[in-house]
């Protein structure tokens, strides 16, 4: 979607619509989590920002967002996904490096109401021991901060 418009017709032709679909959606089914993903668009935070205030309740963030900035203009009641980097899953990386930025992610947005999640998704090149690292750090590490 945002990689194929620009910021003004991005605001012109994409978000009127996803801030209607969210207004039917919500009046319709208002217990029904609303998920949204603005892939590639030029300024995501002011983007989520719309989009949080039309009514999603789970916001995603790709890779280009800053993790921060994301969480403290969102804020810590806004649900995000993302935005793990899926390069760090392939075969030439390492258990280390998946820790850190496990980690870094983790301390930027909180390990409360976040999905973690990979900003760009699988392409089948990845280490399969290396994504079962991950998820299990994940897991484990957020644990371990949510319990002080």
């Amino acid at each position: 979607m945002g990689m194929t418009l620009g910021a003004k017709m991005f605001e012109e032709l994409a978000l009127p619509h996803l801030e209607a679909l969210a207004s039917k959606l919500k009046a319709r089914h208002p217990d029904v989590p609303l998920l949204v993903f603005a892939r590639g668009v030029e300024d995501p935070l002011s983007v989520n920002l719309r989009l949080q205030k039309a009514g999603y309740d789970v916001i995603t963030l790709d890779g280009e967002a800053h993790r921060s900035k994301s969480r403290d203009a969102l804020g810590a009641s806004q649900v995000l996904q993302g935005n793990f980097d899926p390069k760090l899953l392939l075969p030439d990386s390492s258990q280390e490096a998946i820790h850190a930025e496990v980690v870094a992610m983790l301390e930027a947005f909180g390990p409360d109401k976040l999905l973690a999640n990979l900003g760009e998704g699988l392409g089948g090149k990845e280490d399969q021991g290396l994504v079962d690292f991950f998820v299990n750090d994940i897991h484990a590490t957020s644990a371990k901060m949510i319990s002080g």
